[in-house]
């Protein structure tokens, strides 16, 4: 049944949503979502003189937006209290945060840019897509990113090395996109209770008070605008229909009073709208609308986390001091004994009711993230409203109870003391900040929903480039490995 005719029975439809018929607005390329694959993808195929429309649901961000959300005038989290850059994703069964922006995650993520490991390429991967035929791909995301290590090394840095030691574990610099501000960091104290924690977190999410994430709207999507692509922020994409013209793509424009219905229609289109989102998608259009109705049995399983967990750190070292780094600058690897990394991401504001001193000594409240090579498979499916929702085994041991120890392992080598990982903060539900899969590459329909360039089975001209294509975690943060899989999804979306 077509969206024109099933949209009223939709749960998450905008109320007011005008249902008058517009005239759809054709193009070559209609990219959904404008994150690191649809960020790559509008640029490319710009460059390559095509007529492309990037439609995104959040809104563009800029320095007002980010001094609107430290005042607390406008809110970080999306939600109730309007549009924020920062999101729970509703999905039911897990604890997810993405980012809501032009731009996508590129505003959320730690700047963290690292290629995937070698040992990724199991046999779950298309034959013809392997490490080395991704290199070239690799490089053109690190010449446009430029992602390098921070020339100063800070003492949280020095004292991760030496627990690293102890632990029998190399701590790595990180090559960051960020480069350090030419007008220094802001004078003056963030502040205290509640104001100082949110510009703190904003503060963090910009890239610390000395330096600034280069993100993708100033990038791959300031090159993409250079070249012609037109980017529409707050459109929500929430249907695609095959036409004789290829797809026809419906989109709710939420920016003014009154939300309106826009259509698109392109002989080639690209979902990059992030896993969670471009899954909810295609279900929608397979099992309620049925204008995608051929799409493979295997969408929405081979679902992954990336082993995301973290902890943080309580500890009275003198010797761990403020500095004017970013939040992140390296990570222990534990890559060979366990497939993981212990990822510092900097300190967190104790803030009230907790004081930050005892005595004369300050508490610190160091912040981790753990990510690794998980392989186990979650799916992800429609519940009875129509909402996504996601079914993961438990995690006794395994991948999972290595992640505690080396947890544990790493408090003690700090003289810290650990406290609760996120599961527990999250109800006991998986948590992830890089949800990964269900769209997985295949040489097949039956082993996966998308050949190896992306496009998927059944539906010429219809692509997706973000990271629900990848078939097996990546084990490191995903960035460079998503815009790498999106730069080799682009050289099919402009192939003549």
């Amino acid at each position: 049944m077509p969206p024109s005719s099933r949209m009223g029975r939709r749960r998450s439809r905008p109320a007011g949503i005008m249902m008058a018929r517009v005239r759809a607005r054709s193009f070559d390329v209609v990219v959904i979502g404008s994150g690191f694959g649809g960020a790559v993808c509008a640029c490319r195929a710009a460059e390559a003189g095509r007529r492309v429309v990037v439609l995104e649901r959040g809104r563009r961000m800029t320095p007002a937006r980010y001094t609107a959300m430290a005042t607390g005038s406008q809110p970080i989290m999306h939600g109730r209290g309007g549009a924020g850059l920062v999101e729970r994703a509703p999905v039911r069964g897990l604890f997810a945060i993405v980012g809501r922006a032009v731009g996508g995650t590129s505003h959320l993520y730690t700047a963290v840019t690292v290629p995937p490991r070698s040992e990724i390429f199991t046999s779950a991967w298309p034959s013809g897509l392997t490490e080395q035929s991704l290199a070239p791909c690799l490089e053109r995301v690190a010449a446009m990113i430029a992602p390098r290590p921070i020339e100063a090394e800070p003492p949280r840095t020095r004292i991760l090395a030496d627990a690293g030691r102890e632990m029998g574990a190399a701590c790595t610099r990180l090559p960051l996109a960020m480069t350090r501000r030419q007008d220094g960091p802001p004078a003056g104290d963030a502040g205290s209770g509640a104001a100082g924690l949110r510009a703190g977190l904003v503060e963090w999410l910009r890239g610390g008070p000395s330096y600034r994430k280069r993100t993708l709207d100033q990038t791959y999507l300031a090159q993409a605008e250079r070249r012609g692509a037109i980017l529409l922020d707050s459109h929500e994409v929430i249907a695609i229909e095959p036409r004789t013209c290829g797809y026809e793509v419906t989109a709710i424009e939420s920016c003014g009073a009154v939300p309106q219905r826009r259509r698109f229609t392109a002989p080639r289109v690209v979902l990059a709208a992030g896993t969670l989102g471009t899954v909810r998608l295609l279900l929608h259009c397979r099992e309620r609308f049925g204008t995608l109705s051929r799409l493979s049995d295997r969408l929405g399983h081979g679902f992954y986390t990336n082993g995301d967990s973290g902890g943080a750190l309580l500890t009275l070292r003198d010797d761990l001091v403020d500095d004017d780094g970013p939040p992140v600058t390296a990570w222990l690897d534990l890559w060979a004994p366990d497939r993981l990394f212990l990822m510092e991401t900097g300190f967190a504001p104790l803030g009230a009711p907790c004081s930050d001193r005892v005595g004369a000594r300050r508490r610190r409240l160091w912040t981790f993230a753990v990510m690794g090579f998980d392989q186990t498979p979650g799916v992800l499916r429609l519940d009875g409203d129509g909402e996504l929702a996601c079914s993961m085994p438990p995690r006794a041991g395994g991948f999972s109870g290595a992640r505690r120890e080396r947890m544990r392992d790493l408090a003690r080598a700090i003289g810290a003391r650990l406290l609760a990982p996120p599961e527990l903060l999250a109800g006991h539900l998986p948590v992830t900040v890089h949800p990964l899969g269900g769209v997985a590459l295949a040489d097949s329909p039956r082993a996966g929903v998308a050949s190896p360039s992306g496009e998927l089975f059944g539906y010429p001209g219809l692509y997706v480039a973000d990271g629900s294509l990848l078939p097996t975690p990546t084990g490191v943060a995903p960035s460079m490995t998503i815009a790498a899989l999106a730069e080799h999804v682009a050289a099919h979306v402009v192939a003549p």
